[in-house]
C-alpha cells in the first residue's frame, strides 16, 4: 500500500531516497514502542499523534505567581 503510494508521487528516481527516509522516520520518531509524538513535525496529520497530544491546560491556573518583590 505505501509502495504504491510512493510510487505514484514520486519520480522513480526518488524511490530509494524516500523509502530509506521513512524508514528512518519509523525507526527514529514513529517507533511501534515507544513512538515520540511529542517531537513529530506529522502529528496534527497522524491519528496516533493526535490523541497522545498533551491536553491543553485550563487558561485559569490555580499557580499564581508575584510579579512585585516581597514588601518589608
Amino acid at each position: 500500500m505505501i509502495g504504491s503510494l510512493i510510487h505514484s508521487i514520486f519520480n522513480r528516481s526518488h524511490w530509494v531516497e524516500v523509502n530509506n527516509l521513512l524508514v528512518g522516520f519509523g525507526q527514529q520518531v514513529c517507533r511501534p514502542v515507544g513512538p515520540k509524538c511529542d517531537t513529530c513535525l506529522a502529528k496534527d496529520l497522524c491519528p496516533t499523534g493526535r490523541t497522545a497530544m498533551p491536553k491543553k491546560r485550563n487558561s485559569k491556573s490555580k499557580l499564581k505567581i508575584e510579579t512585585d518583590p516581597p514588601q518589608q
